[in-house]
């Protein structure tokens, strides 16, 4: 990959760029199918540790687009409910989806051929399939199920199709039918290539149709703002009295409070605060997920979610919701429960108060035992992560960041026309010299933690298989640094980036 980024240094929609970064790297996997399995991990993020403070608040904003929400500022608050305001525009785009859903409106180019000529035409597939669900439920109801499944699935590649079809090639995810080859033959046969300002003019044209209908949408708001001030100032004239009264001092904060303004306020604001950049974040991993930008997860939401249609189509509901409407009333209002009334809540209040006494004190007991049960593994389990933060800044550095596995950048990274991509061919191109590798910040193990090596396993799969580029430059294991030997009393050496 050759990848062209612009760079911002502001997390409001309308930011500027400051210029322009370019990267070049290779990604290479052994195994395919172990990326689509590793989104069953329990984990939600890893720690970070950098040395220096500008790296780790580049860092932060970089993976978050946050700046510190921990802090209570009216700059912040402002801007997420901004941000939750800012997802009514995909209203407009569930509107025109909806209005081409019903009104059979073409949209899956279906190529033709009839006389040695190809004819390209557009079938309503998504009406199609919206209309044999609706007979489908108008003759068997208890199918209602299946379609709630169906539909999160059905959501979902519509919008990959929807994505797929921008002309931008750079936008695309990953389709669902090359993960499911990924997850069936662990291998990907589509072998992606992008070309230098590939769809240069056809990006053009599709984002001067976006920014014009952005313009109409924000006239249209517009428009209703400044009606909306015309009725209040025609109430006011009219001698509303609740209107005229001055309470802007109340309801309003102009943006120049400081934090010493806010902070009588700071117990009940800061949780607002909290709540508001919790909505935002959960938001941002679910349009994520929706739009396909983490396409794996989406891919395993589409999978399930087909799977248990198909399972639940099956199941008799009607039956067992019957039957367990029976099972119910049969066992618990029938005539019998005089009888648990009277030999079990007559004999509860009936006790005595030693023998009350007693029983509260083993109810006690038993719960306590539970609760001291369940502490015990928690405060093991504090223990080691406490340790493990430690250990990580010690090793690593002070300034340690939590990064999210997840989306939870506002803004994605989307790369510029000008980068190109090229399936590798270890054929034709020669063996790459491995003259350094630096692992990663992974600790593992439990009294002295060390360091994962991520080149070990690697290294023992090329001793049973014999290499081919055998007359190429060798690396010896001396040359494989680990990151904790710069922090460490023995060897450093300064550079502008750090210790190293």
């Amino acid at each position: 990959y050759t990848l062209k980024y612009r760079i911002f240094d502001s997390d409001e929609p309308d930011r500027k760029s400051y210029g322009l970064i370019t990267l070049r790297c290779r990604f290479e996997s052994r195994d395919e199918r172990q990326i689509l399995l590793s989104e069953f991990q329990l984990k939600t993020y890893y720690n970070v540790s950098t040395v220096r403070q500008i790296d780790f608040k580049t860092t932060y904003y970089t993976v978050t687009n946050d700046r510190h929400h921990q802090t209570l500022s009216l700059e912040r608050l402002t801007k997420y409910l901004k941000e939750l305001q800012g997802y009514a525009e995909y209203l407009d785009e569930i509107a025109d989806a909806l209005l081409s859903l019903f009104m059979w409106r073409g949209h899956y180019p279906v190529t033709l051929r009839f006389f040695k000529k190809k004819f390209t035409m557009k079938i309503p597939l998504h009406s199609m399939i919206a209309f044999s669900w609706g007979v489908i439920l108008a003759r068997d109801f208890e199918k209602i199920f299946s379609f709630i499944f169906f539909l999160l699935a059905w959501v979902l590649l519509a919008t990959s199709d929807y994505r797929r079809s921008n002309p931008n090639p750079w936008v695309h995810p990953r389709s669902y039918y090359e993960l499911l080859g990924i997850l069936v033959f662990n291998k990907s046969f589509d072998r992606i290539m992008i070309r230098p300002n590939e769809n240069i003019e056809e990006i053009t044209k599709h984002n001067e149709l976006l920014l014009e209908r952005d313009k109409r949408r924000n006239a249209a708001i517009e428009i209703m703002r400044v009606e909306k001030e015309n009725n209040e100032k025609r109430l006011e004239q009219e001698g509303e009295e609740i209107d005229n009264q001055d309470i802007s001092g109340f309801t309003k904060i102009s943006g120049g409070f400081s934090q010493l303004a806010l902070a009588p306020f700071k117990s009940v604001l800061l949780p607002v605060q909290m709540g508001l950049y919790r909505a935002c974040v959960i938001l941002r991993i679910a349009t994520s997920i929706i739009i396909w930008n983490d396409s794996i997860a989406a891919f395993w939401l589409v999978t399930f979610a087909l799977a248990a249609a198909l399972l639940v189509a099956w199941v008799p509901w009607a039956f067992l919701f019957r039957w367990a409407f029976k099972i119910f009333v049969y066992v618990v209002l029938g005539p019998w429960m005089k009888l648990v009334d009277i030999f079990y809540f007559h004999r509860l209040e009936n006790m005595t108060p030693e023998e009350r006494k007693a029983k509260v004190a083993a109810d006690y007991q038993k719960r306590y035992d539970i609760v001291m049960g369940e502490s015990y593994i928690r405060k093991l389990l504090r223990e080691s992560t406490l340790k493990m933060l430690d250990m990580n800044k010690y090793m690593f550095g002070k300034y340690l960041m939590r990064v999210p596995i997840f989306k939870e950048e506002r803004f994605p990274s989307i790369p510029l026309s000008g980068g190109f991509a090229e399936p590798y061919d270890a054929k034709s191109t020669p063996p790459i010299n491995i003259t350094k590798r630096v692992n990663g910040q992974h600790l593992e193990g439990d009294m002295i933690p060390s360091q994962k090596n991520c080149n070990k396993e690697k290294l023992e799969d090329k001793e049973d298989v014999p290499s081919e580029a055998d007359s190429a430059p060798q690396t010896s294991n001396e040359n494989v640094k680990n990151e904790i030997v710069p922090l460490l009393e023995d060897e450093k050496e300064d550079t502008r980036y750090g210790s190293i």
